[in-house]
């Protein structure tokens, strides 16, 4: 007779996820759609505190790794889940978005296929995609999507994260499945300006400044807000300066890049000088942006989303 399978934990009471590999696939989805339901008979859930049904699944993924088969044997059972709400919309399973939370904190094997479908669908139709799903679910499947499937510069999903940006509803996941980096972000903030219902505007320009200062210094996030703003509309300038003096930075962007040019060509440089300071250039825009300081205005703005039709 088959002993039933049960999940072991380590001497310090953590969950071991080494003892997945003999539960297999069919056990490990039963168990997180019964977890997400919020049944979980060998880990109950402290609802005393809280505690999210997916909290436990996101710590066993951090301590795992992406390279270990726990995390592959998960990822594979989420997709199961996603597919099966897929098909089962615009009903939507208890666990469904428990699952979409957990891809919204790790990054998965296999569940990239799924957000770029979803992405390409509300590009091509949004009007379909709402009538399939709420805004509030298309807003956190987005926000799963800015970590499974970003708009990197060779992407697949690079595209359709562009036509996103010009829809109001979602114009700030757009703008964050775009933004790898603070540069990044600075190239396409004028499309997500114009595109964005005006209430948002000045809070998230604000957070985005107070992001950019957390991980550029103070001339870095000039450099490249000065070298790109001059093309922005006057409007967006003057969100960005005011973001800027709150935050300590009183020197005008058009002052800066004045400045700015003026030290480029003031002096005769080699070639070799000019490569090795545009090299320089290039890899101080390039450093990663907080998205930390910036995911949870994120979640709250797809949460007040949900106050609106169709959700």
């Amino acid at each position: 007779m088959t002993t039933p399978f049960v999940p072991a934990v380590r001497e310090d009471g953590s969950f071991d996820p080494d003892c997945l590999e003999q539960a297999g696939l069919r056990w490990v989805t039963a168990w997180l759609k019964s977890r997400f339901q919020g049944s979980d008979p060998y880990f109950p859930i402290d609802r005393r505190y809280g505690e999210d049904p997916e909290a436990l699944i996101v710590s066993i993924l951090q301590d795992a790794g992406l390279a270990h088969p726990a995390t592959d044997l998960i990822a594979r059972a989420l997709l199961e889940m996603l597919d099966e709400a897929r098909a089962k919309a615009p009903e939507v399973p208890a666990y469904f978005e428990p699952a979409v939370r957990v891809c919204q904190r790790v990054r998965l094997p296999h569940t990239g296929d799924w957000f770029e479908e979803s992405l390409k669908a509300l590009a091509e139709n949004p009007s379909e995609e709402e009538a399939h799903w709420s805004r509030k679910l298309i807003a956190e499947i987005l926000f799963a999507a800015t970590v499974q499937a970003p708009g990197l510069p060779q992407a697949a999903s690079r595209r359709n994260w562009e036509s996103i940006l010009r829809l109001p509803n979602y114009a700030t996941l757009g703008w964050l499945g775009l933004a790898q980096t603070f540069a990044s972000a600075a190239s396409y903030v004028a499309a997500w300006w114009q595109a964005c219902p005006p209430e948002d505007r000045h809070r998230e320009i604000d957070q985005w400044i107070y992001a950019g200062l957390k991980t550029e210094t103070a001339d870095g996030v000039l450099r490249i807000v000065g070298t790109t703003g001059y093309r922005w509309p006057r409007d967006l300038r003057a969100a960005v300066e005011l973001a800027l003096r709150k935050n300590g930075v009183q020197k005008p962007l058009r002052e800066f890049r004045t400045s700015f040019a003026s030290r480029r060509y003031s002096s005769f440089r080699s070639p070799m000088t000019m490569s090795m300071k545009l090299s320089s250039r290039r890899l101080d825009m390039q450093s990663q942006w907080d998205m930390n300081r910036w995911l949870p205005r994120l979640a709250q703005f797809s949460k007040t989303k949900s106050t609106t039709p169709k959700s």
